[in-house]
């Protein structure tokens, strides 16, 4: 099965496409009531890995990539602040990303 995944960055979420069925579904939504590792904010980019089944997904204004496995509830940090409020300040932090 063909499976597309989207950043939808207005809505600070993940979509999965089926290809085959036309169907979509949200694979990560965004809600704050968790801890800040169980949602997303302006996701701008994202990539898939078939072998780890996770999705490398950057954060624009939360100046960070995050990796986040199929099926998981949570995200983790790969490169950039897990907090989204330091700002390039530092050689390790991003200041954007696009």
């Amino acid at each position: 099965t063909a499976l597309l995944y989207i950043a939808d960055y207005g809505h600070n979420r993940i979509v999965e496409y089926n290809v085959a069925t036309s169907q979509n579904r949200i694979l990560i939504d965004y809600n704050t009531n968790g801890s800040r590792n169980t949602y997303l904010i302006n996701p701008i980019s994202i990539r898939y890995d078939s072998r780890s089944s996770s999705l490398l997904i950057a954060q624009e204004t939360s100046f960070n990539v995050v990796r986040w496995w199929i099926g998981a509830s949570t995200w983790n940090l790969t490169a950039g602040s897990r907090n989204s409020d330091l700002s390039g300040t530092s050689r390790t932090l991003f200041n954007l990303l696009c």
